[in-house]
């Protein structure tokens, strides 16, 4: 999941910072502003939370069977 959030993050997130720093593009006023601002927020933090290390069992504890079964 940590490439997925890594992708997410290149993909969506870098155009928009890079459309304000290297344009030169100000941030509109008002509504769409607003918008842009926690569009960045979400994808930035969607990113994050994709790419935090998923919790391993310690060894010798039961699988879960969500995880089980799935396999």
């Amino acid at each position: 999941m940590s490439v997925a959030g890594l992708a997410t993050l290149l993909t969506n997130a870098l155009p928009i910072a890079a459309g304000t720093v290297i344009l030169d593009e100000a941030v509109p006023h008002g509504a769409f502003g607003v918008l842009r601002v926690l569009a960045f927020a979400a994808v930035t933090a969607g990113a994050v939370l994709l790419a935090r290390p998923e919790k391993s069992t310690p060894a010798g504890s039961p699988v879960p069977r969500e995880l089980a079964s799935a396999g």
